[in-house]
């Protein structure tokens, strides 16, 4: 898998990646991936959460499959969703609300 280094580069300035700065630093040609299983969708983060448990992948950062727990925004990008979600983006935006 190819990675394109300019694209790297711009993305490592919005947000931090561990994956990103990893091939920037030992190359593409070090990193390799693999298909371990095919599977139907269902059984889809069963079989991811099990290959994680087996393998525990160094570049993983989100031990559990399918679950942002362990994970932290940035301060700059919580200031960034709060801002998102203000006026007609707010979910609660023009309902009345309960006490």
């Amino acid at each position: 898998m190819l990675f394109k280094k300019k694209a790297m580069l711009a993305k490592l300035k919005t947000r931090i990646s561990i994956i990103y700065s990893a091939l920037l630093k030992h190359s593409n040609e070090n990193f390799t991936l693999d298909i371990l299983e095919y599977c139907k969708l269902d059984i889809l983060i069963e079989r991811e959460q099990y290959y994680m448990d087996l393998l525990k992948p160094e570049y993983n950062i989100l031990k559990p499959a399918n679950s942002r727990i362990g994970s932290k925004h940035s301060l700059k990008t919580r200031a960034l969703m709060s801002i998102k979600q203000r006026g007609l983006n707010n979910p609660s935006f023009g309902k009345t609300l309960s006490q």
